[in-house]
């Protein structure tokens, strides 16, 4: 499928969201959201960022790391400025946008059982990148914990036309040490407003929802059950992906433009491997594993073949898997099954293993344009957000950290 290049642009978009893998990782009590907000020294990112996917309206760029929201002037290439969040929230827990609109649910704690969790939207035609006129989807009440129970919400925003897609999951317990109950899937239609209403899609079964993705004709969701045994890959009616074999807990998923294929990885070894599962069809219909063997799983993927000049895919390495930065897979072979993991070409090499990114996980892929040059952004856990000149076909460039 040969697609326009800016729509390739925001397809690219990573949108790998939090794993829910053990009880040390991310929901099993709020405080696993609850990262140390750090002073911004010279306008750069604080030390020990894990930053979600780049978000783009308009002119600017957006990031959440830890409890904060960050921007970037792109027709400036400013550094990334901290932005206030509206009064009484602490934190960003997830953060979706569509071309024009960024959706986040943003969480608030003052002890006890008095835990917060509310919509919040904004678009740039009033306020400024800095100063954002937020609006709260009033019509969605908010998720308040109870003694006995507490939700944590995340948003997905696979295609840039939108809808928004919301997976809400519940847990039994007191806000600190709670343990998952349930976990349901939910659409918010674009544009949001103050009125805009959730709507109930289906129950997951005891599944999470772990990535998105949209190809021109489909949109796919990876799923995880909480203990990481079990996963799947769903549809937007939330029921299981009918030409999806395969019962490994998946990590993230991604949709692959330049060889129109959707991509997951199982985090869970099948034999001595973790499998990685691509579909060629663009509808993520008809699944292969793919060639080659990987000791670790992958959090997220990038198609960068219009850049390497032929099908080439970066995939980003979760640490807790046994791996770090990230890896190459040719694709040049229309069967998965002979995709290969090959020597890392895209970048200088040398540069690349200098880095810090390189030795820790790589949660997402972001694409963005900045004064006119083409940037791949590597979002990593705690270290940081890195970029790399993609402009036109040219390979053998530094990655700069932000």
């Amino acid at each position: 499928m040969n697609l326009p290049r800016t729509f390739r642009r925001l397809l690219l978009v990573a949108v790998t969201a939090v794993l829910l893998i053990g009880a040390g990782c991310d929901g099993y009590g709020i405080f696993a959201n609850i990262a140390i907000s750090e002073k911004i020294i010279d306008g750069s990112l604080p030390e020990g960022t894990s930053p979600s996917a780049v978000h783009e309206i308009s002119d600017y760029a957006y990031i959440s790391a830890g409890p904060k929201l960050f921007v970037k002037d792109k027709l400036t290439d400013s550094n990334w400025r901290a932005v206030e969040l509206p009064n009484g929230y602490d934190g960003v827990q997830s953060i979706a946008s569509t071309t024009n609109e960024i959706l986040m649910a943003l969480w608030r704690y003052d002890g006890g059982d008095d835990y917060e969790v509310a919509l919040y939207y904004f678009d740039l035609d009033t306020g400024s990148s800095t100063s954002p006129d937020y609006e709260k989807i009033s019509a969605i009440p908010s998720w308040f914990a109870t003694s006995s129970s507490y939700s944590n919400v995340y948003i997905f925003s696979p295609d840039p036309a939108g809808p928004f897609y919301v997976n809400v999951r519940d847990f039994a317990g007191d806000v600190t040490e709670g343990s998952f109950s349930t976990s349901s899937l939910n659409t918010i239609s674009s544009p949001v407003s103050v009125a805009s209403t959730l709507t109930f899609v289906s129950d997951l079964s005891g599944q999470i929802i772990t990535g998105a993705a949209a190809s021109a004709s489909a949109v796919r969701f990876s799923t995880s059950n909480a203990a990481n045994t079990s996963g799947s890959v769903y549809d937007d009616t939330g029921a299981t992906s009918a030409g999806y074999a395969y019962t490994d807990p998946v990590g993230g998923i991604n949709y692959l433009p330049d060889v129109d294929s959707f991509i997951v990885s199982a985090t869970d070894l099948s034999g001595d491997v973790y499998p990685v599962y691509a579909s060629t069809d663009g509808n993520g219909d008809t699944w292969e594993q793919v060639g080659g063997n990987s000791s670790s799983w992958f959090l997220s993927f990038a198609d960068v073949s219009s850049t390497f000049g032929s099908a080439r895919i970066l995939a980003g390495y979760d640490t807790r898997g046994g791996g770090s930065g990230y890896a190459e897979i040719d694709a040049t072979d229309p069967n998965p099954s002979n995709w290969s993991f090959v020597d890392r070409a895209l970048a200088n090499d040398n540069n690349y293993i200098s880095t810090t990114m390189s030795e820790v996980s790589v949660s997402a892929f972001s694409s963005l344009t900045v004064l006119g040059t083409d940037y791949l952004y590597a979002s990593t856990r705690s270290q940081g957000l890195w970029r790399l000149d993609v402009t036109g076909t040219g390979t053998g460039n530094d990655w700069t950290e932000e």
